[in-house]
């Protein structure tokens, strides 16, 4: 066989390949870019959504707490009025609940 055959063989058959071997890779590149933006997109929705749950679920939180607060107090005055609860009694109670948490706060810390 003539080298001039085996070269016009080669560079046919190797130009399509590098020609096709760069137009996948390009693809490929720019296929990865679109879905990495996707993905970031899809996890700032995701954390937005975490973001507000997390503030609703704290607000809920705050609500609940507060009508807690305020049933009790409703108890306790209803409790005094009739005279379940004595004054003195609540004093005292209210003492103890005092230093438990100055003593729970210290704890924490």
């Amino acid at each position: 066989m003539d080298w001039s055959v085996i070269t016009t063989s080669l560079i046919t058959a190797c130009i399509p390949s590098a020609f096709a071997y760069l137009t996948a890779t390009i693809q490929s590149k720019n296929k990865l870019k679109e879905v990495e933006s996707q993905f970031k997109n899809e996890i700032y929705k995701l954390d937005k959504q975490h973001e507000h749950q997390i503030e609703l679920l704290t607000v809920q939180f705050n609500q609940e707490n507060q009508k807690s607060e305020k049933d009790i107090i409703n108890d306790i005055a209803a409790g005094v009025i009739t005279g379940k609860y004595d004054m003195s009694q609540l004093l005292n109670v209210s003492q103890e609940a005092e230093k438990l948490s100055k003593f729970s706060n210290q704890n924490k810390s």
